[in-house]
């Protein structure tokens, strides 16, 4: 399978009816050098404004993937969770990600795709299926970065990194 097949099933919306969102990502630790290569996870949390209770849900890439693709999954997921006309704050510890899809996203695809450099971002098939189901669906994204240790987002991060542990325990029962 090469790095441009669609790997990543379009889901239904999770919710049915519009409105206001929160979403949270966390991803794994993988070293986070330009063109690095192997499996990423990022866990997602999605609930409606007011709500208690998270959805939660996990995202991944294969070995041989960039560093960012689990994350960007991830938002992907989210994304395709929400009902259309919704609006959502989507909060996560990677401040490049919060960074991609802040300011970098909206030049790139202006730009047909290409970074200043004039090559295309890494993961851009998921960046693209990102964009189409955000106008598709008109979803209001918004995204912001908070620190790791952010008190406010402990218990979810908390919960968030065991969902990723299970799912790597579960795919993978060899490794310690």
């Amino acid at each position: 399978m090469s790095e441009n097949d669609n790997w990543y099933p379009e889901r239904p919306p999770q919710f049915a009816d519009a409105g206001d969102f929160e979403a949270v990502i966390f991803g794994s630790d993988r070293p986070l050098t330009n063109g690095a290569k192997g499996y990423s996870y990022a866990a997602f949390a999605i609930r409606r404004k007011g709500d208690h209770e998270y959805h939660y849900g996990v995202a991944s890439s294969r070995g041989d993937s960039e560093e960012y693709r689990g994350y960007i999954a991830a938002i992907v997921a989210v994304t395709e969770a929400l009902p259309a006309k919704s609006s959502a704050i989507v909060t996560t510890h990677n401040k490049t990600l919060a960074t991609i899809f802040k300011e970098w996203l909206p030049g790139w695809e202006a730009n047909g795709w290409k970074k200043a450099d004039k090559k295309p971002p890494a993961a851009v098939e998921i960046l693209q299926r990102y964009w189409a189901v955000k106008r598709e669906r008109q979803l209001n994204l918004a995204f912001e970065h908070v620190a790791r240790n952010d008190w406010r987002f402990g218990g979810v991060f908390n919960r968030l990194s065991g969902t990723i542990q299970r799912f790597v325990e579960k795919q993978f029962p060899e490794r310690p």
